[in-house]
């Protein structure tokens, strides 16, 4: 399709979603990067008491052995 067929079907408010590859759609500077970071003891209990004061579903700071995304034993993986 040329994207003056396309600009026209968008114009007239017509469906244009079937000509859109959205599962190739990215959102300019939103790209993650994945980090380790090693905390004292004393700051992912601080952080522990603070997600369970604040209800929330699972931990959001959890200590996980090796796997596959690198975390290597003893580190805390952010998830």
């Amino acid at each position: 399709m040329k994207a003056s067929e396309f600009d026209k079907k968008f114009d007239n408010g017509e469906n244009i979603i079937d000509e859109l590859d959205v599962a190739q759609a990215r959102r300019p500077g939103e790209e993650t990067k994945r980090i380790n970071v090693d905390f004292p003891a004393w700051m992912v209990a601080a952080l522990d008491r603070e997600a369970r004061r604040q209800r929330r579903q699972g931990r959001s700071l959890s200590t996980r052995g090796p796997r596959a995304s690198g975390v290597a034993p003893g580190q805390t993986e952010i998830s």
